[in-house]
This record gives structure tokens, sequence and C-alpha cells, in this order.
């Protein structure tokens, strides 16, 4: 942190600024190397801190660390966000991104294919629709081709809208298929990823 300060030419209020956010100052005696894999995020992070930036740019910055560790990151990393510095993070972990995100993007190919809140990105994306019968195989027949899977009592059709699934009901009921429930599949912020970047939806 020294070096960091003489090399940008910081205040040590800065340095110890920086090292009191990420809570490092009761260990400055150790030696760097001592370090655990968490503790050294918690550095890199200081190090960035120390200049006080309104925008911090993060690098997976949970990699590697056990559950108690990206607890702590993902505190810090909020705590910076309600103190007013934007946190960008980059990261391949889309469940964590889920739990901190407020906005998300999505880059795919070099292309920028989403950017909006997670209300928005679930949105755009349009999760497939199971309908419960006791005769799947029935209902597969009536609806001549608008099956994409069945599983057990549960017949699944993919990226339908509400209209189309309102007459898919409505053609079951009329050739007799008994229906006992429709509901749309739950998502994840992957499956809503790899719908949107495999699909081209966007």
């Amino acid at each position: 942190m020294r070096i960091v300060q003489r090399s940008l030419g910081l205040s040590s209020e800065q340095i110890d600024r920086a090292v009191r956010t990420v809570r490092l100052q009761d260990q400055l005696d150790k030696k760097v190397r001592n370090y655990s894999l968490g503790m050294k995020q918690r550095l890199g992070i200081a190090m960035a801190l120390a200049r006080e930036p309104k925008l911090l740019i993060l690098d997976e910055p949970t990699n590697g660390l056990d559950p108690a560790g990206i607890e702590e990151i993902r505190g810090l990393m909020r705590q910076l966000a309600d103190a007013g510095t934007t946190v960008m993070v980059s990261s391949h972990l889309l469940g964590e991104i889920d739990k901190t995100a407020d906005m998300l993007g999505i880059l795919s190919g070099g292309r920028l294919l989403f950017q909006g809140t997670r209300t928005d990105l679930f949105a755009a994306s349009t999760p497939d629709v199971l309908i419960e019968t006791p005769e799947p195989q029935r209902a597969e027949h009536t609806l001549n081709g608008r099956v994409t899977g069945i599983e057990g009592t549960t017949i699944r059709l993919g990226g339908i809208d509400e209209p189309d699934t309102a007459r898919a009901v409505a053609d079951l009921v009329a050739a007799g298929a008994p229906v006992y429930g429709v509901r749309r599949d739950e998502q994840s912020l992957e499956d809503v990823f790899m719908d949107i970047t495999s699909g081209g939806r966007l």
C-alpha cells in the first residue's frame, strides 16, 4: 500500500481509509505471501480504492473464494455501492451476479446483447410452459408438434406467449385431454443467459 501511495502521490489518509474500508487494518504486519486468497482479493480492492475512484471495475472478485470469503466480498461491494462508488463486476458466475447486481449486462461475441434490470432481463426471455396432464401422449398428439418435451405427466411447450398458451389449453380441453395445471417453468439467470446468447433473441 505504501508503494501505491508513493507511485500515485496519495496521502496517508487515503491509504488508511482504503485499508479500513476492506477491513485489513489488523493484518498490516503480515507478509502478503501469508495472506489468504480472500485477504489478497481485499488487498487488491484496497489498492484500487486508495485513489477514491468513482468507478471500480472488478474481474471475477469472488473467484476461488470459500463461502465465507464470497460473502465478505459481496458485502464489501454492496458497501462501496451504498457509499456512492459505481462497482462494475465482470464474472461468469451468474448466480453470484444475480445476488449482487442492480443492473445487468450480457456480452457475447463482442456485442452487448442486453443492458437493464433483472426484471427487464427476465422479461426478454420467454420461459417454457409446463402443462400437467395424466395423458401426456394424448396431449402431445392433440397439440401436433407444439410439445417440445415430456417429463412424466408434464408436457413442455417452448417459447410460447400467453395467447398461444390459452389456445393450447383450449385445444386440450376440446379434445377431452385432462388439464391439471398450467405454469411457467422457473428460470435462473443462467437459463436466461443461455436463451438470449444461443437463441439470438436480442
